[in-house]
């Protein structure tokens, strides 16, 4: 009994931890684009679910090892592959291309003209032109303090509950709360739990 509780509280743990490694992935760089390997061992290419949100690249796969009359001795790897790679702004996502090889994912990102290049947008003329673009009219203080405090009801209240959310949703309080939301999970949680005083 003794030896099952142990079990069943090392697996929670390494559980806990694993959620907060690093990614599996490497990014490279050169002069005119980014290389982001990510492993995905015993996926077939059909079976491979690339996209591109907010900022970071969402790799989802299912392994496809499965050898008649076999079993697994130890069933350590997970069924499902799930990794979500933050990638720099200055990426031509339109651009980009995959190939699979050898249990890697090779993802080529051009990168965009030099972010020091200002484009030149024109000059608003009047105000309905303002609205269109989403600038709005200033509002008063009561209305902003109250959105204000709207916001906060919505924040975390304890670290554990930070350690709980997806990195997604780590990236939306980050930036809600002006931390640097392309970090590692870790440096998220450590970020917006030193700025919410947590």
């Amino acid at each position: 009994m003794v030896e099952i509780s142990l079990r069943e509280n090392k697996d929670a743990l390494l559980r806990r931890i694993g959620r907060r490694l690093p990614t599996s992935a490497d990014m490279l760089e050169s002069e005119d684009e980014f290389l982001v390997l990510v492993n995905v061992p015993g996926c077939d290419e059909d079976g491979i679910d690339l996209r591109f949100v907010k900022g970071s690249i969402k790799v989802n796969a299912e392994r496809s090892e499965a050898y008649e009359g076999y079993v697994p001795v130890r069933d350590e790897r997970p069924a499902r592959i799930s990794e979500t790679v933050p990638v720099p702004d200055d990426v031509d996502v339109d651009g980009a291309e995959a190939t699979y090889e050898n249990g890697v994912l090779h993802i080529t990102l051009p990168k965009t003209e030099a972010v020091g290049e200002v484009e030149d947008t024109g000059t608003v003329e009047d105000e309905e032109e303002y609205r269109e673009v989403g600038v709005t009219e200033e509002e008063d203080e009561d209305e902003q303090e109250a959105e204000k405090a709207d916001e906060s009801d919505d924040l975390p209240s304890s670290r554990d509950e930070l350690e709980d959310m997806s990195y997604r949703d780590l990236q939306g309080v980050a930036k809600e709360v002006g931390v640097k939301a392309n970090q590692s999970t870790e440096d998220l949680v450590d970020g917006i739990a030193e700025e919410l005083d947590l």
